[in-house]
């Protein structure tokens, strides 16, 4: 057994070449310290406040949900590699192993019972965590939940966003569930506030609307698009993000108004990274996806009097997978136009 410090630490881990991994956090530079993902067999972490949930997003990415398991009380900090493990104080964090980071103390294992020892207490965790999470619909929407509990900590600045890291193209993005994010049209409209959003008037950076029936959440992203008369999407105005920090539940007040609930993104609060970059491909993706039969019965409900939010969830999925197929094929058109020459 070898007692590690500092630089010591992070030399040994990378050196072990962990397959196994127990951590309490992950943040986004893990891989600064795995830099060979394709060692890693398994790895568990606590979906809790102190993962960064683009990490886990980057890391299901990498290496697949089948490998990752999660445990909400998880507090080890486990390498296990092939004739070595290290355990101690490090989670796979720039604070746990960066050179500025935290004080952490570990210990290296080589010895073949310390081993059995360790992978034995490792597969108990794993146990444990498919008990909480056992399969891949479980893991992402408490995934999702941990991306809203980060945006509620970014917008209020207890957490700092590196948007740069954050923000995926769209042909990465998996979404963890048909609510994953909101896609809305609007119209122009002039309408009376109430007295509690005239107060924060001058801090409103945006704002959409919603019947009084919908169950609007806060700490989520809208995908807000501008609809003409004859329900096709305007031509010249781009889909943009508007993020819900505050809602008024009767924030309009005009009679008559369908819409009178209203969701509030604010210019005193932060923002966390959106979901995807909205680049002229996906928009031009987006336009013509939105105007697809089955898609559009649930995103433009031309049929209802009134839009319905929980409805709307259910062409989400179809919205996305449709996008890919149109980027994609776009793609490979471009490609045979290449190798023909």
């Amino acid at each position: 057994m070898k007692v590690l410090v500092e630089d010591e630490i992070r030399r040994a881990i990378i050196g072990c070449k962990p397959s196994r991994i127990a951590v309490a956090y992950i943040g986004v530079d893990w891989q600064t310290f795995i830099p060979d993902a394709s060692h890693l067999e398994s790895i568990i972490v606590s979906p809790t406040i102190g993962s960064n949930p683009w990490a886990i997003a980057d890391l299901v990415k990498k290496i697949g949900w089948e490998k990752v398991a999660f445990l909400d009380e998880l507090h080890a900090k486990t390498y296990i590699g092939k004739s070595s493990a290290i355990i101690g104080s490090a989670n796979l964090t720039r604070n746990g192993l960066g050179a500025e980071g935290l004080v952490e103390l570990c210990v290296e294992i080589n010895a073949t019972e310390s081993l059995k020892k360790v992978n034995k207490a490792f597969d108990g965790l794993k146990n444990r965590a498919q008990e909480q999470y056992p399969t891949t619909v479980s893991k992402k929407s408490r995934l999702k939940e941990l991306e809203q509990n980060w945006g509620a900590a970014i917008a209020n600045r207890i957490v700092r966003n590196n948007k740069n890291n954050n923000i995926p193209a769209f042909s990465d993005f998996e979404p963890l569930g048909e609510d994953h994010f909101y896609v809305l049209w609007y119209q122009p409209v002039n309408c009376e506030y109430s007295d509690d959003v005239k107060a924060i008037e001058s801090f409103m950076s945006d704002d959409i609307h919603f019947a009084s029936t919908d169950k609007v959440e806060r700490n989520k992203w809208a995908l807000v698009w501008r609809i003409t008369d004859s329900n096709k999407p305007h031509k010249s105005a781009k889909p943009h993000w508007l993020y819900i920090h505050e809602i008024f539940e009767n924030g309009v007040v005009d009679d008559g108004y369908e819409y009178p609930k209203c969701a509030i993104q604010r210019k005193d609060l932060d923002v966390p990274s959106p979901p995807f970059e909205i680049t002229g491909e996906v928009e031009v993706a987006f336009k013509k996806a939105v105007q697809e039969k089955d898609i559009a019965k649930h995103l433009v409900q031309e049929r209802r009097n009134v839009f319905n939010l929980e409805y709307s969830l259910k062409g989400v999925p179809s919205l996305i997978s449709k996008m890919k197929e149109y980027m994609a094929n776009k793609a490979n058109a471009a490609d045979a136009k290449k190798r023909r020459g």
